[in-house]
């Protein structure tokens, strides 16, 4: 699901943990077509990649689907990955390799770590090795985007499943907000 933060960086609880130790989570997989010689896989990887490992060891194929994780059995993982935090506008990250960029809006000023040498992040390379622009500017055109397929699902749910129309009660209730419901 997710980890949880314990003040490592000064925020508890997991919503708004953009470090490590809000990110980083345990996948142990057992089962038919899983390896069992206990190897670690490699690559960077998220929980979208659950769906399609389940559906690649079961030997199914996801074809036409529009799923944007990759199974853990059968590739080398994601060039880059994009994290956000719950709140709108509070944090996201970014990481390629083992380099790792946390923008916090206005928040505070933009973080980056070398998670091969720090993997705590502790030693923030911002002021060493500077901030990438072109990596806040994907953060942010990734979130548009994720935003933009939220609101089209949506948007196809309530078409589907929400009417305007009023509903015709068989049993007209009476409600008074005393002490009783009549």
């Amino acid at each position: 699901d997710h980890g949880e933060g314990f003040r490592e960086h000064g925020r508890t609880e997991h919503d708004n943990v953009i470090y490590e130790e809000g990110l980083r989570v345990p996948w142990v997989l057992f089962g038919p077509g899983i390896p069992s010689d206990g190897q670690v896989i490699e690559g960077l990887r998220q929980h979208i990649d659950l769906l399609p490992t389940v559906a690649d060891a079961l030997g199914f194929e996801t074809r036409g689907s529009t799923l944007v994780g990759k199974s853990v059995l059968s590739s080398k993982g994601h060039e880059e990955l994009f994290y956000s935090c719950w709140y709108t506008n509070f944090c996201m990250a970014h990481r390629k390799g083992t380099d790792k960029t946390i923008f916090h809006y206005r928040r505070r000023k933009a973080q980056r770590f070398d998670l091969g040498s720090d993997p705590f992040e502790r030693k923030n390379l911002a002021r060493s090795k500077g901030i990438d622009p072109e990596i806040i500017d994907k953060l942010k055109a990734w979130k548009r985007g994720v935003n933009l397929r939220y609101e089209a699902h949506l948007k196809q749910r309530k078409k589907r499943f929400v009417t305007t129309t009023s509903p015709s009660p068989q049993k007209p209730l009476k409600v008074s907000f005393g002490d009783t419901i009549e």
